[in-house]
């Protein structure tokens, strides 16, 4: 439960299932880099080079997804321009404790000696903190992400106040977000994570996560379409469907099965994909396929702990790398890389995560009120 800005409360919708594909994501991402790193045979060679952009643009997808659909719930709760205020800066507020400050104890904390003799290759600390390019580091998802979090408002601004036009509103953006990086070509540099924290190349694939928090917006309100869907035929070809669709973006977005596929520098195609099989999952759930994920307790457990996972894993890499000399199988090692991040991230989440969500709920308790009195 949650006050909204009246000061009554409303229940916040939990997509369990979500936290055990970002879990599936936070694995996806640690297996690639494995792979790459330690030149692993046999069956982790799916987890090809460039399939690690599977697993970002999944968490870029669901991350705009997410404080979208909460943000367009919240602006429908407002009633003045004041409220409206208040819940951006909430917003705002949240994701400062949420996201940057465990980034940034995370990147102070490269300063460390030991640290700093596995994990080399970055920018300066103070680059990092200033969200400049993260330069050979897998840091470089941090600084364009962060940076759409403050076109979130706008979005979902524009989402709220087209009111009966939203349809045209949506589809006047999406054409022109086509035909703009469709004829609009940016250089190798611009995408290249190791010259570049641009988010301009990567805005589509953020987007498509917007677009459909607001179609799974709409979806909720239409009640016909929703009993239309709920039929057993229909709710067994959604899951069927979206076995289907998993397949096809394994198919088609890693190099590992598609030699010619270049996702990094595709801006258009990855993120409808993804999102595809992200509203199918929303429409359908709970189903088979959504339950491979909310029912896996590890998954879901990886999807609470997948922000600590995924900053610490290339250390963890790094430290078995040093000392493969005490494995007798490379499978010991890998083994070894997994146990690390995993603990990595569960003490990351239990001593940076959520005290810093707790500073940022009361911090966030305490503007409320002032706000509220001014």
């Amino acid at each position: 439960m949650e006050n909204s800005p009246d000061g009554s409360y409303y229940k916040i919708v939990h997509f369990n299932y979500l936290d055990g594909v970002r879990g599936f994501l936070a694995l996806y991402v640690l297996c690639v880099h494995l792979y790459i790193t330690m030149n692993t045979p046999g069956i982790l060679a799916v987890f090809n080079c460039e399939g690690v952009h599977i697993g970002v643009f999944g968490f870029f997808v669901l991350s705009a997804f997410l404080l979208t659909y909460k943000m367009l719930n919240d602006l429908k709760k407002s009633q003045t321009f004041h409220d409206i205020i208040l819940i951006i800066f909430k917003y705002l507020i949240r994701r400062f404790f949420r996201i940057y400050m465990p980034f940034a104890i995370f990147v102070l904390s490269l300063n460390f000696q030991k640290i700093k003799e596995y994990h080399n290759k970055s920018n300066t600390i103070p680059n990092l903190l200033m969200l400049d390019r993260a330069l050979y580091s897998h840091l470089w998802t941090i600084p364009i992400e962060i940076k759409y979090y403050f076109l979130i408002p706008i979005v979902c601004l524009v989402f709220h106040r087209s009111k009966k036009y939203w349809l045209l509103t949506l589809s006047a953006s999406i054409s022109i977000s086509f035909v703009l990086y469709k004829y609009v070509h940016f250089t190798s540099s611009d995408v290249y994570y190791g010259d570049s924290n641009k988010l301009y190349p990567r805005f589509p694939i953020f987007y498509t996560g917007s677009v459909v928090a607001l179609l799974f917006f709409k979806y909720e309100n239409w009640t016909n379409f929703k009993n239309f869907l709920s039929s057993k035929n229909l709710r067994f070809f959604i899951t069927i469907l979206s076995f289907i669709m998993c397949y096809y973006i394994l198919r088609n977005l890693s190099k590992y099965y598609s030699p010619e596929v270049n996702m990094f520098d595709d801006s258009i195609h990855p993120g409808p994909k993804l999102d595809f099989l992200l509203f199918l999952m929303l429409i359908g759930a709970p189903n088979s396929f959504t339950k491979l994920f909310s029912e896996n307790y590890f998954l879901t457990r990886m999807g609470h702990y997948s922000f600590g996972i995924y900053l610490w894993h290339p250390m963890c890499i790094q430290i078995v790398r040093s000392n493969l000399k005490y494995f007798d199988k490379e499978a010991d090692a890998i083994g070894c890389v997994l146990i690390l991040s995993i603990l990595c991230g569960y003490f990351f989440n239990q001593f940076i995560e959520k005290p810093m969500m707790k500073l940022g709920n009361k911090v966030d308790s305490i503007f409320n009120s002032n706000l509220l009195n001014y």
